[in-house]
């Protein structure tokens, strides 16, 4: 589910696309690279979490 989540992030959110592109470059796999945004999402949730802060996509 987490995959499906990072995969939604990289077609609406230009950070995630950047970033899942910068991973494509580097010679990562499709899901590896998925993985990774996925990682950054995770990141991203506990961060907003742990500050009490809604999301921004600035």
């Amino acid at each position: 589910a987490l995959i499906n989540a990072a995969w939604q992030a990289t077609l609406v959110n230009q950070t995630f696309k950047d970033y899942y592109d910068l991973k494509i470059s580097q010679g990562r796999r499709h899901y590896n690279a998925l993985g990774h945004v996925a990682h950054k999402l995770v990141r991203v949730i506990h961060k907003m979490m742990t500050d009490n802060v809604e999301f921004n996509l600035a």
